[in-house]
């Protein structure tokens, strides 16, 4: 015996199939809005805090791929110069690899940084011979990238 669908339950279910893909569109924008949105600096912070690898070091090599228009992979091989603590076995003097992808600032038409950027800040790109702290997590594949964000690197000031 077959049982016939109410003309509201055909209503009801036909409103559901138009509506899914404005449900799945307004879904995607309110996770979007959260994945890229800015840390607060005291979440940077507490991921500096909680950073399993934490090394003063000195950039000896460094290189840049450009993935896309706006992205840029590094790859960055640095000198251990103070181990504040670490997980692993390494010390000073040991040459590590860090790993990460970043974006270029956005620029306007004027050819200016755009200061009213949503989102969070890229992680800087790192310069040769420069002394930095640096707040890292261990790859699998047994390379180190960025734990916190922007303040994954702070540069060492030399006083002179």
């Amino acid at each position: 015996m077959l049982i016939k669908k109410s003309t509201s339950s055909k209503l009801e279910e036909l409103m559901q199939k138009r509506f899914f893909p404005i449900k799945m569109i307004l879904i995607f924008l309110i996770f979007y809005s959260i994945l890229f949105g800015a840390l607060p600096p005291t979440v940077l912070m507490e991921l500096q805090n909680n950073s399993k690898e934490c090394f003063e070091i000195k950039v000896i090599n460094i290189k840049n791929t450009t993935v896309n228009e706006r992205e840029i992979a590094v790859i960055v091989t640095a000198i251990i110069l103070k181990k504040y603590r670490s997980d692993i076995d390494f010390k000073k003097g040991d040459a590590i690899n860090i790993k990460y992808n970043t974006y270029k600032a956005i620029v306007n038409q004027t050819k200016e940084i755009a200061e009213d950027i949503e989102g969070p800040l890229p992680i800087p790109v790192l310069e040769k011979n420069k002394k930095y702290d640096a707040f890292l997590k261990l790859n699998n594949d047994k390379s180190l990238s960025p734990n916190a964000g922007c303040l994954s690197f702070i540069e060492k000031v030399v006083k002179n």
